[in-house]
């Protein structure tokens, strides 16, 4: 009787037992014949790399190209220490690969970067701005491999900067909007309405009022990137820099001529000394300067120093001035598809597991709406939310070789510009020069 009792008492573990042995038996069989007809299909369709390419049982290496950005990991300094602790949690679901860190310099990281692209000897992982890379024959699309949640663009910031051609070129990590910093207490001595500005935004024709306002009460305007602002300005009119005729370049430069002459050494410090009204565009670098300020003298600023947040001059329906810094994946000369295919995947989990400290510390907006990056931030955190509605506008997308033009160009535009702010040059031969510069880069670019 009593081994009768114990094998009921048993029975129904042993079946428990079998029952999950058969269930996992049959989620194999069902995530096989999954993966073997989605295989089919996309093989079907001509399609190389997508989440269902078999994985070989070789340890892969990936080379994978960043800035060595100078942040706190676990009490230290170390952008490669966290790198590690990210591919540890990665391996865990796909432990077949070794990802070897390639270090690029913090200034101008896209010399490097362009000058492999153009050898045809890419990295398999590349991180920085999306104009570095967008537009290259290697690049892979990653639209198989986005997770439900990131294919609307509400819950992913940044993702018009890397559409093209119908197809998605990468995952974006964060977005750095450019922007005004005005000094609320100039601005309004000078019958500016900065809670307007700010909910409303300004058109071309406004900013151009408002700094006509403010030299009349002698408050200096610091365009610290004229050549930013007149991108902006261009942008706000539905047309861009390298697209612009000289007639269409006449209103944006009548705008950049208007805001005055200022010292280029001096206006960060007259800033804060409360001598200027306006400062910009301006961008990330300026709020770790405005934190770290505020850290070493609390609330201790100037009297007649208040910061506040404006976007940079816009139309309704114009996209923004951004950069969206993003993770992308390249085909391997003479390599599989399954190489790739974990390109891809590693690339993915980079722009996810990264952007939290690097949000933090450096002061940028992630992509990913639901990233905390404010909580115990010293910078207010009205402004910290008001910088997200920026980078929440669609950014154009714009290729390396739009970018490549604009940058090698950059420093003779910027010297038009300034003879244009000082009356030393008219707008109508300032356009002239201008559009020359940019047809003369694109034929040496041609």
């Amino acid at each position: 009787m009593k081994t009768w009792v114990r094998w009921l008492a048993s029975a129904p573990i042993a079946l428990l037992i079998i029952a999950c042995v058969w269930s996992g038996a049959c989620s194999t069989v069902v995530e096989q014949l999954r993966s073997f007809y989605f295989r089919k299909y996309y093989e079907h369709r001509h399609v190389e790399v997508h989440p269902w390419v078999p994985l070989g049982d070789t340890l892969y290496t990936l080379e994978y190209q960043d800035t060595y950005w100078p942040l706190l990991f676990g009490g230290a300094y170390g952008y490669d220490r966290m790198l590690t602790y990210v591919v540890l949690a990665e391996q865990q679901q796909q432990p077949v690969f070794d990802l070897q860190f390639v270090p690029l310099p913090i200034a101008d990281p896209w010399v490097s970067v362009w000058k492999e692209l153009d050898l045809g000897t890419p990295r398999d992982i590349i991180s920085g701005p999306a104009w570095m890379c967008l537009g290259d024959e290697r690049l892979l699309p990653v639209d198989l491999f986005l997770p439900e949640q990131y294919k609307e663009n509400s819950s992913l910031r940044g993702m018009t900067a890397l559409q093209q051609d119908g197809q998605t070129w990468g995952f974006p990590r964060w977005i750095e909007p450019a922007f005004f910093v005005g000094n609320r207490v100039l601005l309004e001595r000078a019958g500016i309405d900065v809670q307007r500005v700010r909910d409303q935004g300004w058109s071309p024709e406004e900013f151009a009022e408002a700094c006509t306002a403010m030299k009349e009460k002698r408050i200096a305007v610091g365009i610290s990137d004229p050549v930013s602002l007149l991108v902006a300005l261009c942008l706000a009119e539905g047309t861009t820099l390298l697209e612009c005729s000289d007639k269409q370049l006449y209103m944006p430069l009548s705008v950049v001529s208007n805001t005055g002459a200022t010292q280029q050494s001096e206006l960060l410090c007259a800033f804060w000394e409360g001598e200027v009204g306006l400062y910009g565009p301006a961008g990330a670098g300026f709020l770790r300067y405005w934190r770290d300020r505020l850290s070493r003298l609390g609330k201790a600023l100037a009297r007649d120093v208040d910061p506040v947040i404006l976007p940079l001059p816009t139309r309704e329906g114009s996209p923004y001035l951004s950069t969206v810094n993003a993770v992308f994946a390249f085909v391997t000369p003479g390599e599989r598809a399954d190489r790739s295919r974990l390109a891809v995947e590693v690339a993915r989990s980079l722009a996810e597991h990264t952007v939290p400290i690097i949000a933090r510390q450096l002061m940028v907006v992630p992509a990913r709406a639901m990233v905390d990056w404010k909580s115990g931030a010293v910078l207010p955190q009205e402004e910290l939310s008001y910088l997200e509605s920026l980078a929440s506008i669609p950014v154009r997308p714009v290729t390396r070789f739009e970018a490549y033009r604009q940058l090698i160009a950059k420093d003779k535009i910027e010297a038009c510009l300034r003879r244009v702010m000082a009356r030393k040059m008219s707008v109508e031969k300032a356009a002239q020069e201008i559009v020359e510069i940019l047809l003369e880069n694109k034929k040496d670019r041609d």
